[in-house]
This record gives C-alpha cells, structure tokens and sequence, in this order.
C-alpha cells in the first residue's frame, strides 16, 4: 500500500519534469516501464525465495496430512 501512495506522489512529478524537459514519448514510455521491470524482478526473486519453503506439491501434502488423521 505505501509503495502504490509513493508512486501516487513521485509519478506526477517524473512525468512533469519529463514533459518540461520536452522528453520523447519513447522516453516517456520507458520511464513508465522501469518502476513496471523492477517490480517484475522483486517478484521473480520472491517466488524463488519462498519456493524453497514450499513443503512440496499439493498431492504430496494432501497425502501427507491424509496420513496424520
């Protein structure tokens, strides 16, 4: 939540001062796509993180808790 209040904030003001610096659309655009990149890592870099906490699959849990009762 307080990430998405940041870019409420600090994106108009990039875009501002792009558009005062009479910066092309292209640039424009890939300065829209960065915040869109990082976040993409964070999440490619998250899911291998806790992929390694996984148990396992879901048929090898269920069996498992299959198992304990």
């Amino acid at each position: 939540m307080g990430m998405g209040r940041l870019g409420q904030i600090v994106g108009p003001l990039l875009l501002g001062g792009l558009v005062s610096r009479q910066a092309t659309i292209a640039t424009i655009f890939f300065a829209a796509a960065v915040p869109c990149l990082i976040a993409a890592l964070f999440i490619v870099t998250l899911r291998r993180y806790t992929r390694g906490a996984d148990s396992g699959s879901l048929a090898e849990r269920r069996r498992h808790s299959a198992l304990a009762e």
